[in-house]
């Protein structure tokens, strides 16, 4: 039986604990640095069944110096992940943004919401962002990158909508919208000295 590959995508402001979340799948130290660009992990993740899902999972920067090379990172990703921290409201604002931009820009078929630091007294309540992610038609998770909580149950959604047969043959088409204007130059007299 082969391995099913599918690629994974964090995007989110940032500080909001896209790394933590990664480092705490992989079982790796959750105390980290900004991302600078993106950073890329592969993951094994057994499913119920038996099936082995290989994730390809690109952790994309969340400072606005970064964000123009998100698609890059997020292109013929299968899953979205947008992480919020569910203790910065304004984090949890810029997930309408990060929404659209995986849905309609780049193409992503698989969108989830994900409220990082559940470990925390909440400031955005959950009942909010569960309405909200109905609202945009997008998987509602919280997560805990400090203790593990909802890290593993979001990783095997992952890797079963990864392991979905109609996302099996779904070729995922990044969009790209580029207008290119060419225009014939016409050659100039030389004059002059030079």
């Amino acid at each position: 039986m082969s391995t099913l590959k599918g690629k994974v995508v964090l995007v989110g402001d940032t500080s909001v604990g896209k790394t933590a979340i990664v480092n705490c799948f992989n079982r790796l130290s959750i105390d980290v640095s900004p991302t600078i660009g993106a950073n890329s992990i592969t993951c094994n993740v057994k499913l119920d069944s038996g099936e082995t899902v290989q994730l390809n999972i690109w952790d994309t920067a969340g400072q606005d110096d970064f964000q123009c090379l998100v698609p890059m990172y997020a292109r013929c990703a299968q899953v979205a992940l947008v992480v919020y921290d569910q203790t910065q409201p304004s984090s949890f604002a810029s997930t309408e943004k990060w929404i659209d931009h995986m849905k309609n820009s780049v193409g992503v078929p698989n969108v989830f919401l994900v409220g990082n630091k559940m470990d925390l007294n909440e400031v955005v309540e959950t009942e909010k962002a569960i309405e909200f992610a109905e609202s945009h038609q997008v998987k509602f998770f919280r997560t805990s990158a400090l203790n593990g909580n909802g890290v593993d149950d979001l990783f095997q959604e992952i890797a079963i909508v990864v392991n979905t047969p109609e996302k099996q043959s779904e070729e995922v088409q990044p969009v790209f919208k580029t207008d290119v204007h060419l225009e014939e130059t016409k050659d100039k007299k030389k004059t002059g000295c030079c």
